[in-house]
């Protein structure tokens, strides 16, 4: 388990395989950063950059573990950034599972031989901020990543809350790790060219997914969701907020649903399905079999029938599209 708080020290900020993670402290005039593992204090007007650029930023390096820490305090900034990283073989990676307290969470298939792990903080309060979240990076022996992070418990306001975003580039392909749960209390979703079924839910924001060889579950209580050549969903949910999804696959009865928001759903023309959709008012291209419709309803069966897909919008409309494939 490698958290935030045991610190070491070393001359590079360079995490390997082995664990070890090295930190170099670089702060140029303009106050920018580099891609790897450093940070910078985020500023607004042009006069303040001007003040930084004639004045340059403290950097303070610790490092955490197998994390890479660098802080940068811009002298008269708003927010404070941390970044730490990790970098892992590939190899020893079977599954990977994220839970982050308060930021996004970003997850993309590359080509890339490691699966690599940056967190990003930002506070609005000073080092107090930086200190109230905790992270850690945890390979088990059976091969399973987990990255969780925790903000800590106090009377934080919208704007002094401080948040952590999460970017994971695992490899792409038949042979890499599976991504199979993804949570976030208060951030956006994204997964992209991923492997494995997978479970993605946040309690604020939204979720985006494509290019995913796994059949995916989505919930959110407030945020848009959308999601493209994906295997196949097996549900997708959300309170307020707008859907918008191909369908592609399914491996049994499949809910589509928003309390507050419009659906627009692609269904592959080749599925054998019993349609039950209901919204503000519904329209619908499919070649539907035992067509029934009325006001804000339709239904029908989609081919041979079997599996149910019902899809509703309790204050929205739902627009259905066929998607042909040859």
């Amino acid at each position: 388990m490698t958290n935030a708080t045991d610190r070491q020290q070393t001359a590079d900020n360079r995490t390997t395989a082995d664990n070890h993670t090295t930190a170099d402290n670089h702060t140029t005039a303009d106050n920018h950063t580099t891609a790897d593992n450093h940070t910078t204090a985020d500023n607004h007007t042009t006069g303040r950059r001007a003040f930084l650029a004639a004045g340059g930023a403290v950097a303070l390096t610790a490092l955490a573990g197998c994390l890479g820490r660098t802080v940068q305090f811009g002298l008269d900034a708003d927010t404070v950034t941390e970044s730490t990283g990790r970098s892992i073989p590939a190899g020893t990676v079977r599954d990977v599972r994220v839970s982050n307290s308060v930021g996004r969470v970003e997850i993309h298939g590359v080509e890339t031989e490691t699966v690599d792990v940056k967190l990003v903080k930002r506070s609005r309060d000073g080092q107090r901020g930086l200190d109230a979240i905790s992270a850690s990076v945890d390979l088990s022996a059976d091969g399973l990543l987990a990255v969780s992070t925790a903000l800590a418990d106090r009377d934080w306001t919208g704007r002094s809350m401080p948040t952590v975003d999460v970017t994971i580039t695992v490899p792409s392909g038949s042979e890499a790790p599976t991504v199979s749960a993804v949570e976030t209390m208060l951030g956006d979703i994204d997964l992209r060219g991923t492997r494995g079924d997978a479970r993605l839910a946040s309690e604020l924001g939204a979720i985006r997914a494509s290019g995913v060889q796994g059949f995916l579950t989505l919930r959110t209580e407030a945020g848009d969701v959308e999601v493209n050549d994906v295997v196949g969903i097996d549900e997708a949910s959300t309170d307020l907020g707008r859907l918008k999804l191909d369908l592609l696959g399914v491996r049994g009865n499949v809910d589509i649903g928003t309390n507050l928001g419009e659906i627009v759903l692609g269904v592959a023309d080749d599925l054998d399905l019993d349609l039950d959709a209901a919204g503000s008012a519904v329209d619908s291209d499919l070649q539907l079999f035992d067509r029934r419709s009325g006001v804000g309803r339709l239904s029908g069966r989609l081919n041979a029938g079997g599996r149910r897909l019902r899809v509703v919008s309790d204050l929205g409309s739902v627009s259905l599209r066929a998607i042909r494939r040859a």
